[in-house]
């Protein structure tokens, strides 16, 4: 036995490789018979839960059907209604604004003519209180005339708007 070529160590190495692949693959496969063995036991004891569950795949594929067709139902009612609802919401807007114009108006026009009324009070009261003291006084005629033509003339018709101004100042002409 001579010196070992490279062609005859290359054989031995491959060969080595080869028995310990051979090796883990028996081991392997071994491992896989025993995984194989559990499944069909797994299997078997739960054959009847996996049959009823296969049976009921049908039933339950038609009622998530039925689901889907009235969720379907359901949301068209829904935009139909919103379409409805949002009618409202703009009518009730619209009659809110409404509303509110009418009572802002009425609210002004009933305060302009109650402040009229009573700067016509107020004027009428000062009037006969003028004319109470007058009396008083002696003198009918405070109307700021001379007199003469029963206050008809420009002097005395300014005199009484000046005198007017003067005590009613907020009182309309």
């Amino acid at each position: 036995m001579g010196p070992l070529s490279l062609g005859d160590l290359t054989l031995i190495v491959v060969l080595f490789v080869t028995v310990i692949a051979g090796f883990f693959l028996i081991r392997a496969l071994s491992h896989f018979g025993g995984i194989l063995a559990i499944m069909k036991k797994t299997l078997d004891n739960n054959s009847e839960s996996i049959d009823k569950m296969l049976n009921d795949i049908p039933k339950i594929t038609e009622k998530a059907a039925e689901i889907s067709s009235d969720a379907q139902v359901i949301v068209s009612a829904l935009k139909e209604e919103q379409k409805v609802l949002d009618g409202t919401l703009k009518d009730i807007s619209e009659t809110i604004g409404a509303v509110s114009t009418t009572a802002k108006t009425i609210n002004d026009d009933l305060f302009s003519k109650i402040k009229a009324l009573f700067n016509a009070l107020a004027l009428l009261v000062n009037i006969i209180l003028k004319k109470a003291g007058a009396k008083e006084n002696g003198s009918d005629d405070d109307d700021g005339t001379d007199g003469t033509d029963g206050g008809t003339s420009k002097r005395g018709a300014k005199a009484k708007k000046r005198k007017r101004k003067r005590l009613y100042p907020n009182a309309t002409q």
